[in-house]
């Protein structure tokens, strides 16, 4: 009898422990610098915790919703950036109401250092919490870029 008892013990801290694992792992996040875990404090921040959004000339930004995510395409002046623009303009208008979806023309000598960025046009996507989850650099197919979107807006 306490044999079976142990051993019903050890499976259900084993099943703890697996969806203890799991838990934990759904709450990583891609930043730029690889995956990052998340804790509730982290969730709430401010303009100080994403300093290269918040040093973009406030023209480029116009009235931004802080509770939405954002996709930025970080763009220069180059045949990629142009390309990307059609589509940005058109998801822009279709996730409206959801999210931020921005086409940010800027002079690579001055915000190329503030943006962490190295080639243009480069694609940021921030979640509503102000996190950076995904970047990427050169261009990006429109089918990809609605794909992030909506998997940002869930």
């Amino acid at each position: 009898m306490i044999h079976r008892r142990s051993m019903v013990q050890a499976v259900v801290f084993i099943v703890l422990g697996i969806l203890v694992a799991l838990f934990m792992r759904s709450r990583e996040t891609r930043g730029p610098n690889g995956p990052t875990t998340t804790t509730p404090a982290e969730t709430e921040r401010t303009e100080e915790a994403r300093p290269w959004t918040a040093d973009l000339p406030a023209e480029t930004t116009g009235e931004w919703r802080a509770d939405l995510p954002r996709l930025l395409v970080l763009a220069g002046d180059n045949e990629e950036s142009r390309d990307m623009k059609a589509a940005v303009d058109r998801l822009a208008g279709e996730y409206e109401d959801r999210a931020v979806v921005a086409y940010l023309d800027l002079p690579v000598h001055r915000d190329r250092e503030k943006t962490a960025t190295k080639t243009f046009p480069t694609t940021v996507l921030i979640d509503r919490y102000g996190n950076e989850t995904w970047r990427k650099e050169g261009f990006v197919p429109v089918e990809e870029l609605e794909a992030k979107l909506r998997e940002a807006c869930r």
